[in-house]
């Protein structure tokens, strides 16, 4: 019996050093997890400083504002020829979106959204996006972006609560990876709650997916907005292509 009860008390006591050793073992995973948590917040920290100064420097204090000239192939009014219309966006202040802006403005300055064209994404969104169902003009649409580093255009996917997506919003379109260089103008205030809902979803590593970075304001052009929820698309529906194309004949920066 005596042996039996030696047996018996080693084996409990692997067992505590064993659960001692998954306790150490844990705790030494979360503390190297908010290690890394801390390195990821400076580095998003020092981005944001230096994407703050970037536009500052190039582009001026702000507020920024971006002109979309687009165009029409048919007149959603008349049903006749092609039109002309303008878009501005207002872009977010600086102290709050400031690597989204810096982004956004680099890419409108070196001409990347010039020929992207308007296509649904839902009945809370319009897009514009280097995309079309031509392969070949898509690639001369899309390569551009690739070429010169902006797909995706951020290094982290920016996200502050103080500018929240609402409508007329602006944001970078994503999924579950960093936005961009797509980007979606909100339809409707339902786009917040459908944003406040995915705030549970993942990303592709299976860390709390941040929603997609609204970082501007439509504020000339809400009717043109209105047109084209009701133009015709293709496949009918709440999805698909704009049909006749609506063009983005020209994105530019609003000089003072």
């Amino acid at each position: 019996y005596l042996y039996a009860d030696e047996q018996l008390a080693e084996v409990l006591q692997q067992k505590r050093q064993l659960k001692t050793d998954k306790e150490n073992e844990i705790a030494l995973c979360k503390k190297k997890q908010q290690g890394w948590e801390k390195r990821v917040d400076y580095m998003e920290e020092y981005v944001a400083k230096l994407s703050r100064r970037a536009v500052i420097e190039r582009y001026g204090e702000g507020p920024h504002h971006v002109i979309l000239d687009i165009r029409y192939q048919v007149d959603p009014q008349t049903k006749t020829g092609p039109r002309s219309s303008q878009i501005i966006i207002e872009l977010a202040p600086l102290d709050l979106m400031p690597h989204a802006v810096h982004s956004f403005l680099d890419m409108v300055s070196r001409g990347l959204y010039n020929g992207c064209l308007f296509a649904f994404g839902s009945r809370f969104l319009v897009a514009i996006a280097p995309e079309t169902r031509d392969a070949n003009r898509q690639r001369e649409l899309f390569v551009p972006f690739e070429e010169q580093g902006f797909n995706p255009p951020l290094a982290y996917q920016e996200y502050n609560p103080d500018y929240p997506h609402e409508i007329y919003s602006v944001s970078f379109s994503g999924g579950t990876s960093i936005s961009g260089p797509a980007f979606f103008i909100a339809l409707t205030d339902e786009i917040s709650e459908l944003h406040l809902k995915s705030g549970t979803a993942l990303d592709d590593h299976g860390l709390p997916l941040r929603r997609e970075p609204c970082f501007g304001k439509v504020v000339i052009g809400h009717e043109d907005l209105e047109f084209l929820q009701n133009i015709e698309r293709d496949p009918p529906g709440r999805l698909g292509w704009i049909l006749p194309e609506v063009i983005v004949e020209k994105a530019t920066i609003q000089r003072k």
